[in-house]
């Protein structure tokens, strides 16, 4: 294993429809070279619910990727990713799934792979980004 990705909730979004050139090419890639793909449970519950009927076998079929980790949303997360947005809170820009992946990138020292990176950037602006390429 070489590390991984946190992926937020719209790189799980373009991850399971395709958008982009890139988010299919990573996939590839990560399954190839072993990199890990740890989706926050928040994130994973906002694709979920922004995910269409004809999306949902592909979600699961990227969820079920040996590579693909849930980070779970316990005590100590919510503790942490509570805190650490707090400032975006109070400014009105408040994503707890963003919150979370924020989290979860500190925990384990890896970039987040997103579509957009300004919820993220809004809980901490040093956050590690890799964005995704434009769509297709």
């Amino acid at each position: 294993m070489i590390g991984g990705r946190v992926l937020d909730a719209t790189a799980l979004r373009d991850l399971t429809i395709g958008r982009t050139v890139y988010g299919a090419a990573f996939v590839a890639a990560a399954v190839e070279v072993g990199i890990v793909l740890a989706a926050p449970a928040s994130a994973l519950l906002e694709a979920w619910a922004a995910a269409g009927d004809d999306d949902y076998p592909f979600l699961e079929l990227r969820l079920d990727l040996p590579l693909t980790v849930v980070a779970p949303l316990d005590e100590l997360a919510a503790a942490q990713s509570g805190a650490a947005a707090h400032d975006a809170y109070a400014a009105g820009r408040w994503n707890a799934a963003a919150a979370q992946a924020v989290q979860v990138a500190h925990s384990r020292g890896w970039p987040i792979l997103t579509t957009d990176p300004a919820p993220l950037l809004a809980v901490d602006p040093g956050v590690a980004i890799e964005p995704l390429s434009s769509p297709i």
